[in-house]
């Protein structure tokens, strides 16, 4: 029997189909409108976290309260991802399992279970993203209009896909990314149907986040010179060695799931409590570290000492690996991407004590009288 590539089909399908495009503005609006909300609640949260441990270090008094609220607060955010198995970590896995027929999910016990898991998260400060929930709200989102509106399984899968686009442009302002997402990370072929769903969606709903955000970028940062050309040797050696920490980050990160499913006196409703507990002592020790990392952008800066700017990039390395491996609603891209400065901060500091320890060599070297063991004794 002769087997068909279905190649063609996968591009083909729905290429003709107009109706396809315009429900990607559809998902678009309403995913990016899901999305924007989410970003919105997770930063009143996350405000509210750093009032929160301040008070409490003045009144020292109320921490048993504090580690009781925290430890129902993850007790409860347990019993949502025992409920809505979906929930657990970024989202990610489970959007592409969907899109591939591997999962059948209830959307909208996801899309709330995710609101709720991820807000109580972000409120009591674990180390965690808005990409990957992101990801999953507007897929979730997608998936609900698509039961309503698609024809075929193929239009759906693409709505799907176009949903997750729209959540990763609305979370970080990036539409062209979320398209990328999708083309790399669910579909992994090109398709022009697929291109456009994708790319439209991302920029509607890149749209709607700009009305609510403004046009300032998520991250923002002021150069006031470049990198001199004799200096661009040092972006292959900054760029290797993020490779290589990025590589390694992700290896610890699944060991750290791991190392969570061989406590067995843990299960999924209570391994969650164990960052939350972590997250009010480092909220009132270490505070920097907490949530998906936007106090170390004002904090740290070159003229710091290395000694603290390291100690920040190992606690926050520790603590993203605590959180993110105990199942908690939350991705890992966003404080993945702070832990980058920190590293690349101490770089610079060593590079900088390296080259001048090597001027000192090199005048040392011109102006000692070397030459006095050339004349004879």
């Amino acid at each position: 029997m002769k087997i068909k590539n279905n190649y063609k089909s996968a591009i083909n399908s729905d290429a003709n189909r107009l109706h396809v495009i315009v429900n990607s503005v559809l998902v678009g609006l309403l995913a990016g409108l899901a999305t924007t909300l989410y970003r919105l609640i997770l930063g009143k949260a996350e405000e509210i976290c750093f009032h929160i441990y301040s008070y409490f270090r003045i009144h020292l008094s109320l921490l048993p309260v504090m580690f009781l609220l925290l430890a129902v607060s993850g007790y409860v955010t347990g019993l949502l991802v025992n409920k809505f198995k979906m929930i657990s970590g970024s989202g990610i896995p489970q959007v592409k399992g969907i899109i591939m027929g591997y999962f059948n999910n209830n959307w909208i016990g996801t899309l709330i279970g995710k609101f709720l898991g991820g807000t109580l998260s972000i409120a009591a400060g674990l180390s965690l993203g808005r990409e990957g929930p992101s990801i999953q709200i507007g897929a979730s989102v997608a998936e609900g209009l698509g039961n309503k509106i698609a024809s075929t399984r193929q239009e759906k899968k693409i709505l799907i896909a176009s949903g997750a686009s729209a959540g990763l442009a609305a979370a970080f302002n990036a539409p062209l990314a979320g398209a990328m997402f999708a083309m790399e990370e669910i579909f992994k072929y090109f398709s022009p149907v697929i291109l456009l769903s994708t790319m439209i969606s991302a920029v509607t709903a890149d749209y709607v986040s700009k009305l609510v955000f403004g046009m300032n970028p998520v991250f923002h940062f002021s150069l006031s010179t470049s990198i001199p050309l004799d200096g661009y040797w040092l972006l292959i050696l900054l760029g290797a060695v993020l490779g290589a920490a990025g590589a390694f980050y992700n290896h610890i990160l699944l060991l750290s799931q791991k190392l969570y499913k061989k406590c067995s006196w843990l299960n999924t409703k209570t391994r969650i409590i164990i960052p939350f507990l972590l997250a009010g002592i480092l909220g009132l020790v270490f505070p920097i570290v907490l949530g998906g990392g936007h106090e170390i952008l004002g904090v740290i800066k070159i003229s710091q000492p290395i000694i603290f700017i390291l100690l920040v990039l190992i606690v926050k390395f520790v603590f993203s690996m605590i959180s993110f491996g105990s199942g908690a609603p939350g991705g890992i891209f966003f404080p993945l991407l702070i832990m980058g400065l920190p590293l690349e901060q101490s770089m610079e500091i060593l590079l900088l004590t390296y080259w001048d320890i090597m001027k000192i060599c090199f005048i040392i070297l011109l102006f000692y009288p070397w030459w006095v063991f050339l004349l004879p004794s």
